[in-house]
């Protein structure tokens, strides 16, 4: 492993039909949601993994109890974690708090951006191994897919729209009252609306992910 004392977390929903890609639902239907959350879930569990750049570990919600956690656990040798808090922002800092007491750096990566890669986990690893104070990974719907820390600055957690197209911008406000130097690596874009599964589409090697 390149980055040993690095730690990339993965935070991940149970693939409960009803609960996740429910903007996709009325056209897709709940099944064909749920088939693709969990197949996004393990895509990103092996892109993390095989990448082999430091130690991964899943973060769960609402629990690490669901038979699908239980099988990629098994599969791919990853530790487990129960995501704690009220909100997002809460779950995160929680995690950062847990993890950046063992490791010297840490990122957190969502399941809803398939094409980010070995090379974008590699990118924000280098960045803070480069001292930088954050790294982020735009979305293009204007969250961000991946944040990365070397220390806990609760304030990037807090009072933040989680879930709206405001999310990156109010956490650059944050870093800039904070007066921290971060890091955005490039954009990338996630799979959460019927027009992104006509995008997904054209990226043939991904096919698999619409597999049941």
């Amino acid at each position: 492993m390149e980055y040993p004392d690095s730690t990339i977390l993965i935070f991940a929903k149970a693939p409960i039909e009803g609960q996740v890609k429910t903007r996709l639902i009325p056209e897709y239907g709940a099944g064909f949601a749920t088939n693709l959350h969990a197949n996004m879930v393990q895509h990103c569990i092996k892109t993390a993994v095989s990448s082999n750049l430091c130690p991964v570990e899943l973060w769960c919600a609402p629990d690490t109890s669901n038979q699908h956690f239980e099988i990629w656990h098994s599969q791919f040798d990853i530790d487990l974690q129960q995501q704690i808090g009220a909100d997002l922002g809460e779950r995160m800092a929680n995690a950062f708090k847990t993890v950046l007491h063992r490791s010297q750096n840490a990122i957190i990566i969502g399941t809803d951006c398939p094409i980010l890669s070995k090379n974008t986990l590699y990118e924000a690893l280098r960045v803070l191994q480069d001292h930088k104070d954050v790294v982020l990974t735009p979305a293009e719907d204007g969250g961000y897919a991946l944040i990365g820390l070397k220390q806990l600055y609760e304030s990037l957690f807090q009072n933040i729209p989680w879930g709206t197209a405001n999310v990156l911008e109010a956490t650059r406000e944050q870093l800039k009252t904070l007066k921290l130097d971060f890091v955005e690596t490039e954009v990338l874009w996630d799979v959460d609306r019927p027009e992104d599964i006509k995008r997904l589409h054209k990226y043939t090697s991904l096919n698999y992910l619409f597999e049941t």
